[in-house]
Formats: C-alpha cells, sequence, structure tokens
C-alpha cells in the first residue's frame, strides 16, 4: 500500500496535501509539455528518447489529501509517480492487520510499486 503521511509545502497545495507528477495519464487537467518540476529528476529530464517526451507531454500535476490511499496491495501501477512534495508512506499490512512501513518517499524519489 502507498498512502500519504505528511503535509507538504509547494504551490497552492491543500493543507496536508502532497503533489504528484503522474506519467500515464491522458491529458485531462492541465497539459505540461515542458514540465518545471522535472528539475528536480536530473536523470529523467535528460532522456531525449521520443516515447518519453509523448508520456511527459500526457502527464499531470496532482494534489492528494494526507492519508489518501494511492494503490492497495495487489492493485496493477497504472501510473508513473514522481514525488514533488509532501511524503509518502510504503507499507504492507501484516496477517493480523499491523501496518510495516516498508520506506517513506520525498521530494525528488520515484514511486517504486
Amino acid at each position: 500500500m502507498a498512502r500519504g503521511s505528511a503535509p507538504v509545502s509547494g504551490a497552492n497545495p491543500l493543507p496536508g496535501s502532497r503533489a504528484f507528477a503522474e506519467i500515464g495519464y491522458m491529458p485531462q487537467d492541465r497539459n505540461v509539455s515542458q514540465p518545471g518540476w522535472l528539475a528536480a529528476f536530473p536523470v529523467l529530464a535528460a532522456i531525449e528518447e521520443p516515447a518519453w517526451r509523448e508520456a511527459l507531454a500526457t502527464a499531470r500535476v496532482v494534489t492528494y489529501p494526507s492519508h489518501t490511499t494511492l494503490y492497495q496491495d495487489g492493485e496493477p501501477c497504472e501510473h508513473f509517480i514522481l514525488i514533488l512534495s509532501g511524503t509518502v508512506k510504503v507499507e504492507k499490512i501484516s496477517g493480523s492487520g499491523q501496518e510495516i512501513a516498508l520506506y517513506h518517499l520525498r521530494p525528488g524519489h520515484i514511486c517504486e510499486l
């Protein structure tokens, strides 16, 4: 399970929210052809492959409220998530229902689900 766990700072976030760049969506919200946020990910910014540039053209910035579950264990991961602000806690739920934190993601991290 990936879930947000802390407030964020940044452009127009809701209190206790976090912002992500999600790659893999069709353009709906705010299209980002030359995303300024990509500078936070220099290795990705250097990729010149046409397929990657096409994917960036469909990227959008999304803000989630605190403690929003992004994915449940076993669900397909349909998006490439880049953390722009806030934190994401990746955890497993044990057979007895106890949360086991696997790792925390911070701005500049890529969500490896």
